[in-house]
């Protein structure tokens, strides 16, 4: 059985869980997030006994051959008394991510310890750097002076978050995030904002157009993104003008898709998404690495086979594994 690890309201689950239905796929979904509210565990450490129940589905662990860990929850558990409310949440992540943590690396795509040490931009840029690809000149600070330094030192900056921060608004159940923005260097933030938490600041990149490439098992879709053809998206494609904006499969050249692969293979995980961009000069410039990355829209837009590529990779793993 393949077994999908994700929340309530993921929509990439949903389409991977499809293609698995439509090929005769032996598989459950567990939304972990509504195992505290509406269902129960049980686990043994010393065997692979046990079992999860999120209040629709029950899956025992020991029917389980390979785990597609798409999202584990880790918004904070409300409660009215806020000790409580760290507590409970505290516990519950760390359940999640100590027993994913224990799956072979061969029965998971991807490790919890995998994709976290490969979500840190610090050291995605500094291995970025050391294989070849180009990067933007970057500060990550919280201190107003170098903060005005940086500024100084380049003709245009733009400023973005460490983690990526988003958020169903609870108004209207959208989802709201911090996009990346030009810095206006004619209203600096004063210091104490500064020094609210710290900040990454990069040289603005002038851009032709902008590459989304998402890799499955060394498998490489790229997507050319011409996000300099509206003003919504001059800065930050997922402003999203899907009308003005157009997607295509492209090619890339050799030694960029080399390089993509050795990056993927030095954090030891199989599925992900790189932002880059394409100056008018024709270089390459690597922005950043997600993975267990969005791609659905994506293959709606390129009709490139992603999720047929992922549930290949997933059922590969199934046939030939049996999580201990």
């Amino acid at each position: 059985m393949i077994l999908i690890l994700t929340c309530s309201n993921d929509p990439s689950a949903d389409f991977v869980g499809e293609k698995m239905t439509n090929r005769g796929l032996s598989y459950k979904r567990l939304n972990l997030d509504e195992v505290r509210p509406k269902g129960h565990l049980s686990l043994y450490p010393q065997s692979s006994a046990g079992y999860i129940n999120d209040g629709v589905t029950e899956v025992d662990l020991e029917e389980i051959k390979v785990v597609w860990q798409r999202r584990i929850p880790r918004r904070t558990i409300k409660h009215c008394d806020p000790m409580i409310s760290e507590y409970l949440t505290q516990e519950w992540r760390l359940l999640w991510e100590w027993w994913v943590n224990q799956i072979p690396a061969s029965n998971i795509l991807d490790s919890e310890l995998h994709l976290k040490e490969a979500s840190n931009k610090l050291l995605q840029l500094k291995r970025a750097k050391e294989i070849g690809l180009k990067t933007p000149d970057t500060l990550i600070t919280s201190c107003p002076e170098a903060y005005k330094s940086f500024l100084s030192s380049h003709k245009s900056v733009i400023a973005k978050t460490l983690g990526g921060f988003g958020r169903i608004l609870e108004e209207d159940k959208a989802f709201g995030t911090i996009y990346t923005n030009r810095v206006d260097t004619n209203s600096i933030p004063d210091s104490g904002s500064i020094k609210t938490a710290p900040i990454i600041l990069q040289e603005e990149i002038e851009k032709d157009f902008e590459l989304r490439v998402t890799v499955v098992d060394g498998i490489i879709f790229p997507c050319k993104i011409e996000s300099q053809k509206s003003g919504k998206t001059l800065i930050d494609w997922r402003h999203y003008d899907f009308k003005n904006v157009p997607h295509s499969k492209c090619e890339l050249p050799p030694s960029i898709e080399d390089m993509i692969k050795t990056f993927m293979n030095d954090f030891g995980i199989h599925f992900a998404s790189f932002d880059l961009a394409v100056t008018p000069n024709g270089e390459y410039i690597f922005f950043e690495m997600n993975p267990n990355s969005q791609w659905v829209w994506i293959e709606n837009l390129t009709g490139m086979p992603i999720t047929d590529t992922l549930t290949d990779s997933l059922q590969s793993r199934a046939e030939v594994s049996n999580v201990k």
